[in-house]
């Protein structure tokens, strides 16, 4: 049975980001040599990660030109497999899942829609933060009530309290851990249980439900409106339910001049309308 070890996300964000910078910026645009992409990786990594775990882990790009956002893959593939590398194990990019494994995740995007079954949930898109399919993106389903289960697990309080959950766009940026079941993942990564430890509970509440929900901090944009009702995305506040700042104009389906507009949607439609088209009932 898979067991849940607690990530410190914030070394693994760290020494991502530590990785590309002092290791595999300066072979951007050229093709990879592996043993010297290899050499200075091991410079910057801890005691313990020997040279040929982590030549396996790179040999896939031999002979291919590294660039950024390749770079950025392979910096969070190992910064957040560091103890499996100490384990003498390379970690390639994620083909098939080999064993149950609880990883973290971070809500990216959840958009109200229909699924196969015209049953009415959200789309909702998370970020595999460390373990082996790290950083893979994972599409997954929920029906309403199970958005409202995630929601109490994650850190959102009964009504009455402090931290009352309303939409579902409120989950947008918060933290868990998720069950990578290996049975279920042959192409894609899926989980279907979730856990959330009171450290990610702490930070979900301190570094985007406080000044989401008005917890004693004020908008920094001194709007008085909702934050899963604002334009901005968290590409300008952190406390954004959306990943991109919505443009405004002309929307040929509903007619309005200045709608709003998701530039991270490939719909030619404003929000509104576009989701209106998500939701609308496909069988009679």
């Amino acid at each position: 049975m898979a067991i849940l070890r607690p990530i410190n996300i914030l070394d693994v964000e760290r020494r991502r980001d530590g990785i590309v910078e002092r290791a595999l910026r300066q072979y951007y645009s050229q093709p990879v040599d592996v043993d010297r992409l290899t050499r200075s990786i091991m410079a910057i990594l801890p005691q313990g990660v020997r040279y040929d775990q982590i030549f396996e882990s790179v040999r896939y790009l031999a002979g291919h030109t590294l660039d950024e956002l390749e770079s950025i893959r392979l910096a969070w593939r190992l910064a957040g497999n560091l103890p499996a590398l100490k384990d003498g194990k390379p970690v390639s990019p994620w083909t098939v899942q080999h064993a149950d494994e609880w990883v973290p995740l971070q809500i990216l995007r959840i958009q109200r829609t229909r699924n196969a079954k015209d049953k009415l949930g959200y789309s909702v898109t998370s970020r595999v933060m460390a373990g082996t399919p790290a950083p893979l993106k994972v599409n997954s389903f929920w029906g309403v009530r199970a958005v409202h289960f995630v929601a109490s697990v994650l850190g959102f309080s009964k009504h009455w309290h402090r931290y009352p959950f309303t939409v579902a766009d409120e989950l947008v940026g918060l933290r868990f851990f998720g069950l990578i079941e290996a049975a279920r993942s042959r192409g894609r990564p899926e989980f279907h249980e979730i856990e959330c430890p009171d450290s990610l509970i702490k930070w979900n509440r301190e570094s985007i439900l406080k000044l989401r929900l008005r917890v004693g901090l004020k908008c920094p944009m001194n709007f008085e409106h909702e934050c899963h009702q604002c334009a901005l995305g968290y590409d300008r506040c952190a406390a954004a339910t959306h990943p991109q700042t919505f443009t405004a104009g002309y929307c040929a389906s509903c007619g309005l001049a200045a709608a709003p507009f998701d530039p991270s949607d490939p719909s030619h439609h404003c929000v509104h309308c576009t989701t209106a088209t998500r939701t609308r009932r496909r069988t009679s």
